[in-house]
């Protein structure tokens, strides 16, 4: 599943279709507004997702998915933990002190990294500045 903001518009893409989140709920018109009216329904955002999308209303043209933007509307972003097994992999074999990579893709409550502020976060296809005198750049899986 797919979560995109489209100007002031939530849409969702899954395997089957595509469904205008903000049509079939007009309160949810960012990706900040999906999380919060999820939690209110002490349901995750797929969950509250699913239950949505079953419904034969909201469908939008797949051509509009060609320019999103950012999905966030925060001052800050953050990651938490490491995702993907295959990352931490690379992080421990290419780290002076593997054990932690492997202790924050284990963790119960995992380790909270501070990515960026707002101005500096990048959209799809967005073109990314890498510093000339950069050393290590990892792409991100």
């Amino acid at each position: 599943m797919k979560i995109y903001q489209i100007e002031k518009r939530v849409v969702v893409e899954d395997d089957k279709k595509i469904k205008d989140i903000t049509k079939l709920r007009p309160s949810i018109k960012t990706s900040i507004d999906l999380i919060k009216v999820a939690l209110s329904n002490d349901l995750t955002v797929s969950e509250y997702l699913k239950k949505t999308m079953d419904t034969t209303e909201g469908t939008f043209p797949k051509q509009m998915l060609s320019n999103p933007r950012i999905p966030i509307d925060s001052l800050e972003t953050w990651a938490f933990g490491v995702t993907y097994e295959d990352s931490m992999k690379e992080r421990q074999a290419e780290s002076d002190t593997p054990d932690v990579y492997g202790k924050v893709y284990t963790a119960d409550r995992p380790e909270a990294f501070f990515k960026s502020t707002l101005a500096r976060l990048k959209g799809p296809n967005d073109k990314v500045g890498i510093r000339k005198d950069s050393t290590w750049d990892v792409p991100d899986p």
